[in-house]
């Protein structure tokens, strides 16, 4: 849900009409109430309010903003049904959103019919089309924090455990609560992590010389955080530079310039020690919010660059996280995907640049964002699967496995059905013996993963040279083995 509010002050999605029509809503008084609860995040209000409007009323206006409160509130369907209403008066932002969800319900007719009026055509329904909603998933998830009825979100790692967002009230007296979820603002927390990649006790952050507005995601790089803030003057956000103190501890420093122009911005994202990538609505995109890379030569950042259109889509791409041994992670609700904001991966050693959604454990129908690594098998991401904003936390069996006959394995660790442990961790071939009917157990990342990242490999199969293994979209207690 909150997602939604750090990009409100980017996109209050309009109201995807044409200019000249939007005079001919009647009933101005009524309107104007219902348009004043819908920037005060009263979504459910705003409904009210306009299908009351529109029984009186049918305008095409008034049903665009129906659609918009709806898709505020995530009932999809709803709003496709009000955006059906005003077909011929929607722009492109509003056309390309329905006929993703016409896509979502497998009306292919429909879907085609909008993508082609929008000049994407075939292509973009193939995608659709050609995505599985069977595909297998290499992740095991799990809650990480549970808090109810409160909205817990947007975790990201520093150097001494993790910094993410809630609602929950920090003290009994609440002066001001948010009309979108009737709970206290968000504030930004602080939480160690154990030796065992559970989050500890939080506390609330503490962020000095923030002047105007509230934090909004950050990211740590080298000895100093990245941050969003959202300026309550002027309703934007854009990226600070701060220090860290440790255990929560940040003091905003100055703005971040991009060749001496501070630019509209958020969710940073870092690789190594030169670059940067974020979420903007800049001048030039492809719709919607786009990512956008920037490079740090020693002294300053470079201009901002699109990441280009095998990235961003007509939708929003937002949530970037890099990971040294996985690739660009982020966001999408314009890649084929389960319905909402998807998590996707680019792997680093992808030439295509062609996103993969990361399958149906992590991505749900609803909102799934925020995802970030805590090691290259373990880590977090948000998700408002279970009707708020949680933190959810997940393993992962990583990597491409090459079996050499019965020996030179690139792992952990094995074991054949005797028991026998051998230890892979050298780079040195090691023989073993692997006879038919003989059970290989293949273990990786025993520390993190243990019991999980286990693969069972009937010897016979071992007999005829090299195999293969491609983790990356097979499910452990499934795995086929192509020579």
């Amino acid at each position: 849900m909150y997602k939604y509010i750090l990009l409100a002050f980017f996109f209050v999605l309009g109201f995807g009409l044409k200019a000249q029509n939007l005079q001919q809503a009647i009933g101005r008084s009524a309107l104007v109430r219902a348009d004043d609860k819908f920037a005060a995040f009263d979504y459910e209000g705003a409904v009210h309010l306009y299908e009351k409007e529109y029984a009186d009323n049918p305008d095409a206006a008034i049903a665009v903003k129906i659609a918009n409160a709806y898709f505020k509130l995530q009932k999809r369907q709803q709003a496709l049904m009000w955006l059906e209403a005003a077909e011929e008066e929607l722009d492109d932002s509003l056309k390309y959103k329905m006929a993703v969800l016409y896509a979502h319900n497998h009306e292919e007719e429909n879907a085609l019919r909008l993508f082609e009026t929008l000049g994407i055509g075939k292509a973009q329904l193939e995608g659709w089309k050609h995505f599985d909603a069977a595909m297998s998933s290499r992740y095991q998830v799990n809650a990480a924090m549970r808090q109810d009825n409160f909205n817990t979100y947007g975790s990201t790692k520093v150097q001494d455990g993790i910094l993410f967002f809630s609602d929950k009230p920090k003290d009994v007296f609440i002066p001001t609560l948010h009309n979108w979820t009737g709970n206290a603002f968000p504030e930004l927390y602080y939480a160690p992590i154990t030796e065992s990649g559970k989050i500890g006790k939080a506390k609330p952050a503490s962020i000095d010389q923030l002047k105007d507005g509230f934090a909004g995601p950050l990211i740590q790089f080298g000895n100093m955080l990245i941050m969003g803030i959202n300026h309550a003057s002027t309703g934007k956000m854009s990226l600070y530079e701060c220090r860290y103190e440790g255990e929560g501890q940040i003091i905003v420093a100055q703005p971040l310039l991009m060749d001496d122009v501070h630019y509209e911005g958020m969710h940073p994202a870092v690789y190594g020690d030169s670059l940067l990538v974020f979420a903007a609505a800049l001048e030039g995109g492809y719709g919607g919010m786009d990512l956008y890379s920037s490079v740090y030569d020693g002294k300053s950042w470079s201009k901002p660059q699109n990441l280009g259109p095998e990235i961003n889509t007509a939708g929003h791409e937002v949530f970037p996280y890099y990971s040294a041994a996985n690739g660009l992670f982020f966001s999408s609700d314009g890649h084929p995907g389960f319905g909402g904001l998807d998590i996707y991966r680019i792997h680093n050693t992808d030439s295509t640049r062609m996103p993969v959604n990361l399958g149906p454990e992590i991505n749900s129908s609803s909102e799934d964002f925020a995802y970030h690594e805590i090691t290259a098998y373990r880590g977090f991401f948000s998700s408002s699967r279970n009707i708020t904003d949680n933190i959810f936390s997940f393993k992962s069996c990583a990597g491409v496995i090459k079996v050499s006959s019965a020996s030179g394995l690139n792992l952990d660790y094995l074991t054949v059905n005797s028991g026998e442990k051998v230890d892979m961790s050298t780079e040195q071939a090691i023989d073993i013996t692997c006879k038919a009917g003989d059970i290989l157990m293949i273990f990786f990342d025993t520390e993190e993963a243990q019991n999980f990242c286990q693969l069972e490999v009937d010897c016979t199969l071992l007999a005829k040279g090299s195999l293969l293994l491609d983790l990356d979209s097979l499910k452990p207690s499934k795995l086929k083995l192509s020579q």
